[in-house]
């Protein structure tokens, strides 16, 4: 089951399944559905969300919304997807060759994050900026893996490079995370290893060679969130993000201007143009 978040002109956010080609309206205030984040709360599991998404959809019985409709760029004009849950909190996952337990690294919570065709942003304070692709997963209230998004992470690479005291400011910043384009419960997807991820960035029209990228997602989220969740409170809704791709421009890292691509089998393409930060995004 795929699980978005909408804007429709006078009605606000809306909370969708994409069944086909086309978006059920599934908002329900009256029942405390009034984002995918309470669908996830409500539902608990991924069974629960898919039971409780599908109740709706046939209570409820509303006039679809085209998808294709939706696939631009935000206007409070016209109906756009939006980011498809507000994560509590976001968290990245470091390799590691000499532990066998992950790293992890908190990126920010939804102040931070941006939807589908939203700007993702270059620190103003930052020399040069690194892109990452990959896969992240939503937790539920108990801890287990509920869904699956596609993640395109910021990072101020030349913050990095000063240590880890600068890790926070480097990575948890405004526009730094672009989530989307749907969640994607567990139960469709097969496997998150088996997954193909594609990732590009393209400048000035053009694909950008070393930013052409295309892998399988590594790693296995569950053990990720059961190691995250060791004496940790994890609120339902929390994101754990693991890059397959990454660019950095051959150490120029991005431009204002460029714009990043990620498609993920079964889930859809994530697109997001890159704007230097300074004012508003």
């Amino acid at each position: 089951m795929k699980l978005v978040q909408f804007y429709l002109p006078g009605r606000g956010k809306r909370v969708g399944m994409v069944r086909g080609d086309q978006v059920l309206d599934l908002t329900a205030p009256a029942e405390g559905i009034e984002s995918v984040l309470d669908l996830v709360l409500q539902g608990k599991s991924t069974a629960g969300v898919v039971t409780r998404a599908e109740w709706l959809a046939r209570s409820l019985r509303r006039r679809p919304v085209e998808w294709a409709s939706l696939r631009h760029t935000p206007s409070r004009r016209l109906p756009h997807l939006l980011l498809p849950i507000e994560p509590p909190e976001v968290w990245g996952v470091l390799a590691s060759d000499s532990s066998p337990r992950p790293g992890f690294f908190y990126k920010g919570n939804a102040a931070r994050c941006v939807g589908p065709e939203m700007a993702v942003g270059m620190r103003g304070d930052a020399e040069r900026t690194i892109a990452e692709a990959g896969l992240a997963a939503i937790l539920g209230p108990a801890g287990g893996v509920v869904a699956y998004t596609g993640c395109l992470d910021l990072s101020a690479g030349d913050l990095l490079a000063l240590g880890p005291a600068y890790r926070s400011q480097a990575s948890g910043y405004r526009a730094s995370c672009a989530l989307g384009p749907a969640l994607v419960t567990a139960d469709e997807l097969g496997g998150p290893r088996t997954l193909q991820v594609s990732f590009r960035l393209r400048r000035g029209g053009a694909d950008q060679p070393e930013g052409r990228s295309r892998a399988a997602v590594p790693g296995d989220f569950d053990e990720l969130a059961a190691w995250l969740g060791r004496d940790n409170i994890l609120a339902g809704g929390t994101v754990v993000a693991v890059a397959v791709a990454r660019f950095d421009g051959d150490g120029t890292g991005l431009e204002a201007g460029d714009r990043l691509e990620l498609e993920i089998e079964g889930i859809g393409q994530l697109a997001n143009p890159v704007r230097r930060l300074g004012g508003d995004v």
